[in-house]
């Protein structure tokens, strides 16, 4: 009598149609989830373009890329944004986290805040509004230096454009970037031509461009290349609780200004001036999607910026006072 069974080419062959149904199936799993994180990652600057609004309706103004709060109170001391709290923190209300809203000390400041017990249980809360679904390392940051250590965020405020003459080389004279002055760091001037200003609120005349012709937050998540100072975890980013802590060298945690193209890769270096070589203020807004970055706009509304995207539109989308004339149904995906 014959034993059913397979034979060994027959199991071959078997293995081998399997090995190919799973090499055929898992990069569309893998695109099915990354289109689910990238519709998450959507979801989550809706909730803070929306915080941001609700903001305004209770303040008539936006809020501060780093605030000047600690500046009111001590005016002939420091300059604004110096010691104060990211523009996360003041939307912390409008984003159902009331309760760790008023666990912070305004009063005392960032640095006498976060030597406390309670300021370093506030450092250390994860907010999950504020991380991309596709970030994939830790989300709290608990070694290193000490501007590393806290729970981390991936969207930053756009507080405006690096602007300079060679921008407007070939350029209509009607079309012609404003050029401005900045506020000087150690790490990459700081514009103020963008909604979320430095140690300033914003009000909403100022924004003469329009809400919805204007950048707000967009993703951002900074690895240097090899060899970099951040090269490794936490790269670039920075806990969502930081403003400015630095009296001197005025660096940025929570904004950066539009310099260089989308998904740009680049390496630190705070005296550098080319497009691998970038300050930290400069940092070009990053994802971890493919093909482009996305973005708030003033209006809360979420559009994602191919990498292609002219550096010149970008630069006029990141100003709030321009004057320019975009056409939106080219410039976002």
């Amino acid at each position: 009598m014959n034993k059913k069974g397979f034979t060994l080419v027959e199991l071959l062959v078997v293995i081998a149609i399997i090995g190919m149904l799973v090499g055929l199936l898992l990069p569309a799993v893998q695109m099915a989830r990354e289109s689910a994180r990238r519709m998450q990652c959507t979801n989550k600057l809706k909730q803070i373009g929306t915080a941001t609004h609700n903001f305004i309706s209770a303040h008539n103004e936006l809020p501060p890329a780093s605030g000047p709060t600690y500046y009111d109170k001590h005016p002939t001391q420091y300059w604004k944004g110096y010691n104060d709290y990211s523009v996360h923190a003041y939307l912390l209300p409008y984003l159902d986290q009331k309760p760790l809203f008023e666990m912070i000390d305004f009063d005392k400041g960032y640095m006498g805040f976060v030597a406390t017990a309670t300021g370093k249980s506030v450092l250390m809360t994860e907010i999950s509004t504020f991380l991309c679904p596709s970030w994939g390392e830790a989300s709290v940051c608990e070694s290193g230096a000490s501007y590393e250590k806290g729970a981390l965020k991936t969207y930053d405020a756009v507080n405006g454009a690096y602007i300079t003459a060679a921008d407007n080389n070939g350029v209509k004279d009607s079309e012609k970037f404003k050029i401005p002055v900045g506020k000087e760091s150690w790490y990459g001037k700081i514009p103020d031509n963008g909604m979320i200003r430095f140690g300033e609120n914003t009000p909403i005349s100022l924004i003469k461009d329009g809400m919805s012709n204007t950048l707000m937050f967009g993703e951002m998540i900074q690895i240097d290349g090899a060899g970099g100072q951040h090269s490794k975890y936490p790269g670039g980013n920075r806990p969502w609780l930081f403003g400015c802590h630095d009296n001197t060298s005025r660096t940025l945690y929570c904004a950066k200004a539009v310099r260089w193209g989308l998904n740009q890769e680049c390496t630190r270096n705070d005296q550098g001036t080319t497009k691998t070589s970038v300050p930290f203020n400069h940092f070009p807004f990053r994802s971890s999607h493919s093909d482009g970055v996305t973005f708030a706009f003033g209006d809360a509304s979420v559009h994602y910026l191919d990498d292609e995207i002219d550096l010149l539109i970008l630069k006029r989308l990141a100003t709030r006072d321009g004057g320019e004339v975009i056409d939106m149904d080219k410039a976002v995906k």
